[in-house]
Order: structure tokens, then sequence, then C-alpha cells
């Protein structure tokens, strides 16, 4: 399914909605406390930059993608909650009285996914020129867990100017697949630079270095086979298709060691 087409299936995950490698990342150059016994102690070994805090820091847009057991992407978005795609904002109240403290978070959950797995992104521009510069930064950090007791996958992804369908036609490095037209092998867009945590079921705050992201070799690839990250477009979280999924998200940056 085409990017365009999943545009249209969008919605803004603010305040509104109250009413209407594998593996778990590990930050070992924090404090020994920052284990799971002390979530809320960490952070004093990263210089955070906020993204998208689901409650007041709004500096990215995180938008909600979904394509539910139906070829043609149709997706139930009205009311927020309803079934089999299940999203909104919930009071959680984590980390109180802590430098980690929040009062909201995404709680997203469903099943019988087709075609791709539900996803949450930030689409920062379609245009080459809007690209982001994020090479001063290490990676991006998330708090997140799952009600999963089986191991629930996420997979974070970053885009760039080349695995990107950028509006300019002159520059697009990538093929875009259409009804009538399938790229060849190594030419597809959104081929992005990818890695994945495996999600406690307890608060945690998971690290992705932009080091470890690697790309497939389905799409086009960027040079040396990993995002050029002075040349950023989206940042992506990806849940996986054909399973369950339950996932609580929440307090999106940046992070610099």
């Amino acid at each position: 399914m085409s990017r365009s087409t999943r545009s249209e299936l969008r919605f803004l995950l603010g305040l509104s909605l109250l009413v209407a490698g594998c593996g778990e990342s590990t930050l070992l150059d924090l404090p020994e406390a920052a284990t799971g016994a002390h979530p809320c102690d960490v952070g004093a070994a990263l210089e955070l930059t906020p993204l998208f805090d689901f409650e007041a820091v709004r500096v990215a847009q995180f938008y909600y993608f979904a394509n539910p057991d139906d070829p043609e992407g149709h997706t139930d978005v009205e009311p927020p909650g309803s079934d089999p795609n299940a999203s909104g904002l919930v009071e959680v109240n984590r980390c109180a009285d802590t430098p980690a403290a929040s009062a909201y978070a995404l709680h997203v959950s469903g099943g019988d996914y087709v075609l791709y797995g539900p996803n949450i992104g930030w689409t920062i521009s379609d245009s080459a020129s809007g690209a982001l510069d994020v090479q001063a930064e290490s990676g991006v950090a998330f708090w997140a867990r799952s009600d999963r007791s089986t191991g629930q996958t996420l997979e974070i992804v970053v885009n760039d100017v080349y695995t990107f369908p950028v509006v300019e036609l002159e520059l697009r490095q990538c093929e875009l697949e259409t009804p009538d037209y399938v790229p060849p092998l190594g030419r597809r867009c959104w081929n992005g630079g990818k890695s994945v945590r495996v999600l406690s079921t307890e608060w945690r705050l998971y690290t992705v270095d932009f080091s470890e992201l690697v790309q497939d070799t389905w799409g086009t690839r960027s040079p040396g086979g990993k995002p050029d990250l002075s040349g950023v477009l989206s940042i992506e979280f990806h849940l996986p298709a054909a399973q369950d999924f339950d996932l609580w998200l929440d307090d999106i940056a940046f992070f610099r060691r």
C-alpha cells in the first residue's frame, strides 16, 4: 500500500483523544541504579531533547497509521478506541516526583493486520529541502511497555532523503509502487534503517542509537546501508502484522550521550 493511502488513514494523537539487533535496550553508560528495579533512575548520562510527550511537548507530530484486516486499508478511527484499532491517551502517573514523571501516555492495541502492521510516525517533511540534520544526536529515546507477556516487539525505523519519496521528482532516489507498477528489488521506497526492541511489561526507558540502524536489500539503500543523518525525513515505530499487539508509548526524544 502506498504511503499516500496510508496518510489518508492518519489522525493526530493529541489530548483531544481523551474526549472523543533484538532485545531490550541496555543503557550501558547509565548509573547501575538504572535497572528494572529502579526504572525511574535514568537519564543522568543522557542529554534528552523532547519531541513528543503526549501531553504538553509537541515539537514533533507523531501520527498513527493503521490497516486492520482489510486489503483496502480501511481503518476505524471514530470513536478513538474502537476495535480492532484501539488507541487513545491514558492517565499513567509514571515516575511521580522524579525528572521522568509523566501524566499521560499513548496506548494502542489490536490485531489481525494483513498488509502491514500499525505504525506511529513523524514525517518531518515531504521535501528534500526540509530534511532534518540529526548528526549531533546519538539516537532516539522513548518510554514504553506492553501488556503482552510474550515479548512484544517494536521496530524503530528512520527514513532519509534516499528512502523517502520526496516531492521533488528530480531529487527522488527511490521508486514508489503504484497499482500499475511494482519497482524492482533494490529500488523501492520506505527501506529505512531499522532496529528492534523487545518490550518489558514494566515501564522502561529505551534508547536506539542511530549507529545500529541497518537497511534491507529490497529497497533503495543509503550510502553504507545506513540512514544519512544529515537528511532525515521520518522517524517511525512499527508493530508487526499478523499478530495481536499491545503498546504503551511515551516521552519520545532525541538523546545525546
